[in-house]
């Protein structure tokens, strides 16, 4: 049977909970402690606890001495028990509802932004708004979106929805200049569109007014690299150095096969220089060092063309998980992407994971880093969480 020791709760971490789940947890303990109560009546109430509570409980803390009960020859024997901590996970628990057609409504587009997909739905967005009778007022400047959502906050207003029209990179430029309170709702209109598919957010008008209309908030964790906020992803190497040659060369739109004369250049050229991965404490003291070949550093479980590289990535646990690869060349590239596409990426015995919180990712010599799949410029890089910064619209 399930041991349900349970003596404390964190401090603060049951936000959204209902007082309830003191009553129904002393009532629970109660029952635990009447030695005489038969077998049964205790696999029932430990079922009961385990269905109506489980989206608040998490794995053992500490091992502490409790009241446990186990069965042996039709006794029921006392014997010590661990510690469990009731706390709420990150999303288990529904955000209260937000009215969000009676806030004002922002329209962020930029015309360079993502890969010009199904950008046809934006008129037909706007028309839908206007039938509707709610008024928007469209955007295309980063720093007249930044004073909007500061001006809210200055007169206490509420802040505006903002409908970001474009790939992840305009999601995330939305992002950074916004405050964390800011309902964001992406219209997916890049390359990839990691984080719509991630929310199951689809492009079309319809779809957008939706969300808009009855979606849920979702808080989500973001991070800075040299103080550029970055929501997917931030990676050193090879990829990177094929992003940069594909910014030397971007005219218009970008589209997959956008990169295909990029990686065969990099094929021809890259020599894959040794990098340096530091885990640093908050008084920026190193932890441990790693070195490797090619550095990825997640925020979300997602990459490009589906490759699972950071499948366990969780978006909201205020952890980075890098991935450090320690092969070079051909061979050893498509050797990861094989194992990536089929889920057995974490089985080669070159390449080393972690979570941390705070990274430096540095090399002797010039190496590219990107993040979201835009180029931004040579190492060195610091990376930082910041633990549920951005706040999301989704279906």
């Amino acid at each position: 049977m399930t041991n349900h020791s349970i003596t404390r709760i964190d401090p603060g971490a049951m936000h959204y909970a209902h007082w309830t789940v003191l009553h129904q947890m002393r009532w629970y303990q109660s029952i635990q402690r009447r030695h005489k109560a038969d077998l049964g009546t205790q696999r029932a109430v430990s079922d009961r606890f385990e269905k109506k509570f489980a989206a608040f409980v998490v794995k053992p803390r500490v091992s502490h001495p409790g009241i446990g009960f186990t069965h042996r020859k039709g006794r029921l024997i006392r014997k010590a028990a661990s510690v469990m901590s009731i706390c709420s996970v990150p999303l288990a628990v529904p955000c209260p509802p937000m009215d969000l057609l009676s806030r004002p409504i922002l329209l962020f587009t930029s015309p360079k932004a993502g890969s010009g997909a199904n950008r046809e739905q934006i008129p037909l967005l706007r028309q839908l708004l206007s039938e509707r009778g709610l008024k928007f007022h469209e955007v295309g400047c980063p720093d007249e979106l930044a004073r909007i959502s500061r001006h809210a906050a200055d007169v206490g207003a509420p802040q505006p929805v903002v409908i970001a029209a474009g790939g992840d990179g305009t999601l995330g430029l939305v992002a950074s200049r916004t405050l964390p309170e800011t309902p964001l709702l992406p219209m997916p209109m890049g390359t990839e569109n990691l984080v719509g598919k991630m929310v199951g957010q689809a492009s079309t008008a319809e779809a957008v007014f939706a969300s808009l209309a009855g979606g849920k908030i979702r808080r989500i964790d973001a991070a800075t690299a040299n103080g550029r906020l970055f929501l997917i992803m931030a990676t050193a190497g090879f990829d990177a150095e094929v992003v940069r040659r594909l910014h030397l060369r971007r005219k218009g739109h970008i589209r997959r096969s956008s990169y295909v004369a990029p990686i065969l250049q990099t094929l021809q050229r890259y020599r894959f220089p040794k990098i340096r991965i530091s885990r640093l404490a908050d008084d920026d003291t190193v932890i441990d060092e790693t070195v490797c070949r090619w550095a990825m550093v997640f925020n979300l479980p997602r990459y490009a063309a589906g490759l699972q590289i950071a499948p366990t990535a969780i978006d909201d646990d205020g952890q980075l998980d890098v991935v450090a690869m320690s092969g070079r060349g051909l061979i050893s590239g498509l050797r990861y992407v094989a194992g990536a596409l089929s889920g057995s990426l974490e089985r080669h015995q070159d390449i080393e994971r972690f979570q941390t919180h705070r990274i430096r990712i540095e090399s002797d010599e010039r190496v590219a880093f990107e993040l979201d799949g835009d180029y931004i410029g040579r190492l060195p890089m610091v990376i930082e969480s910041l633990p549920l910064r951005v706040t999301l619209v989704v279906p």
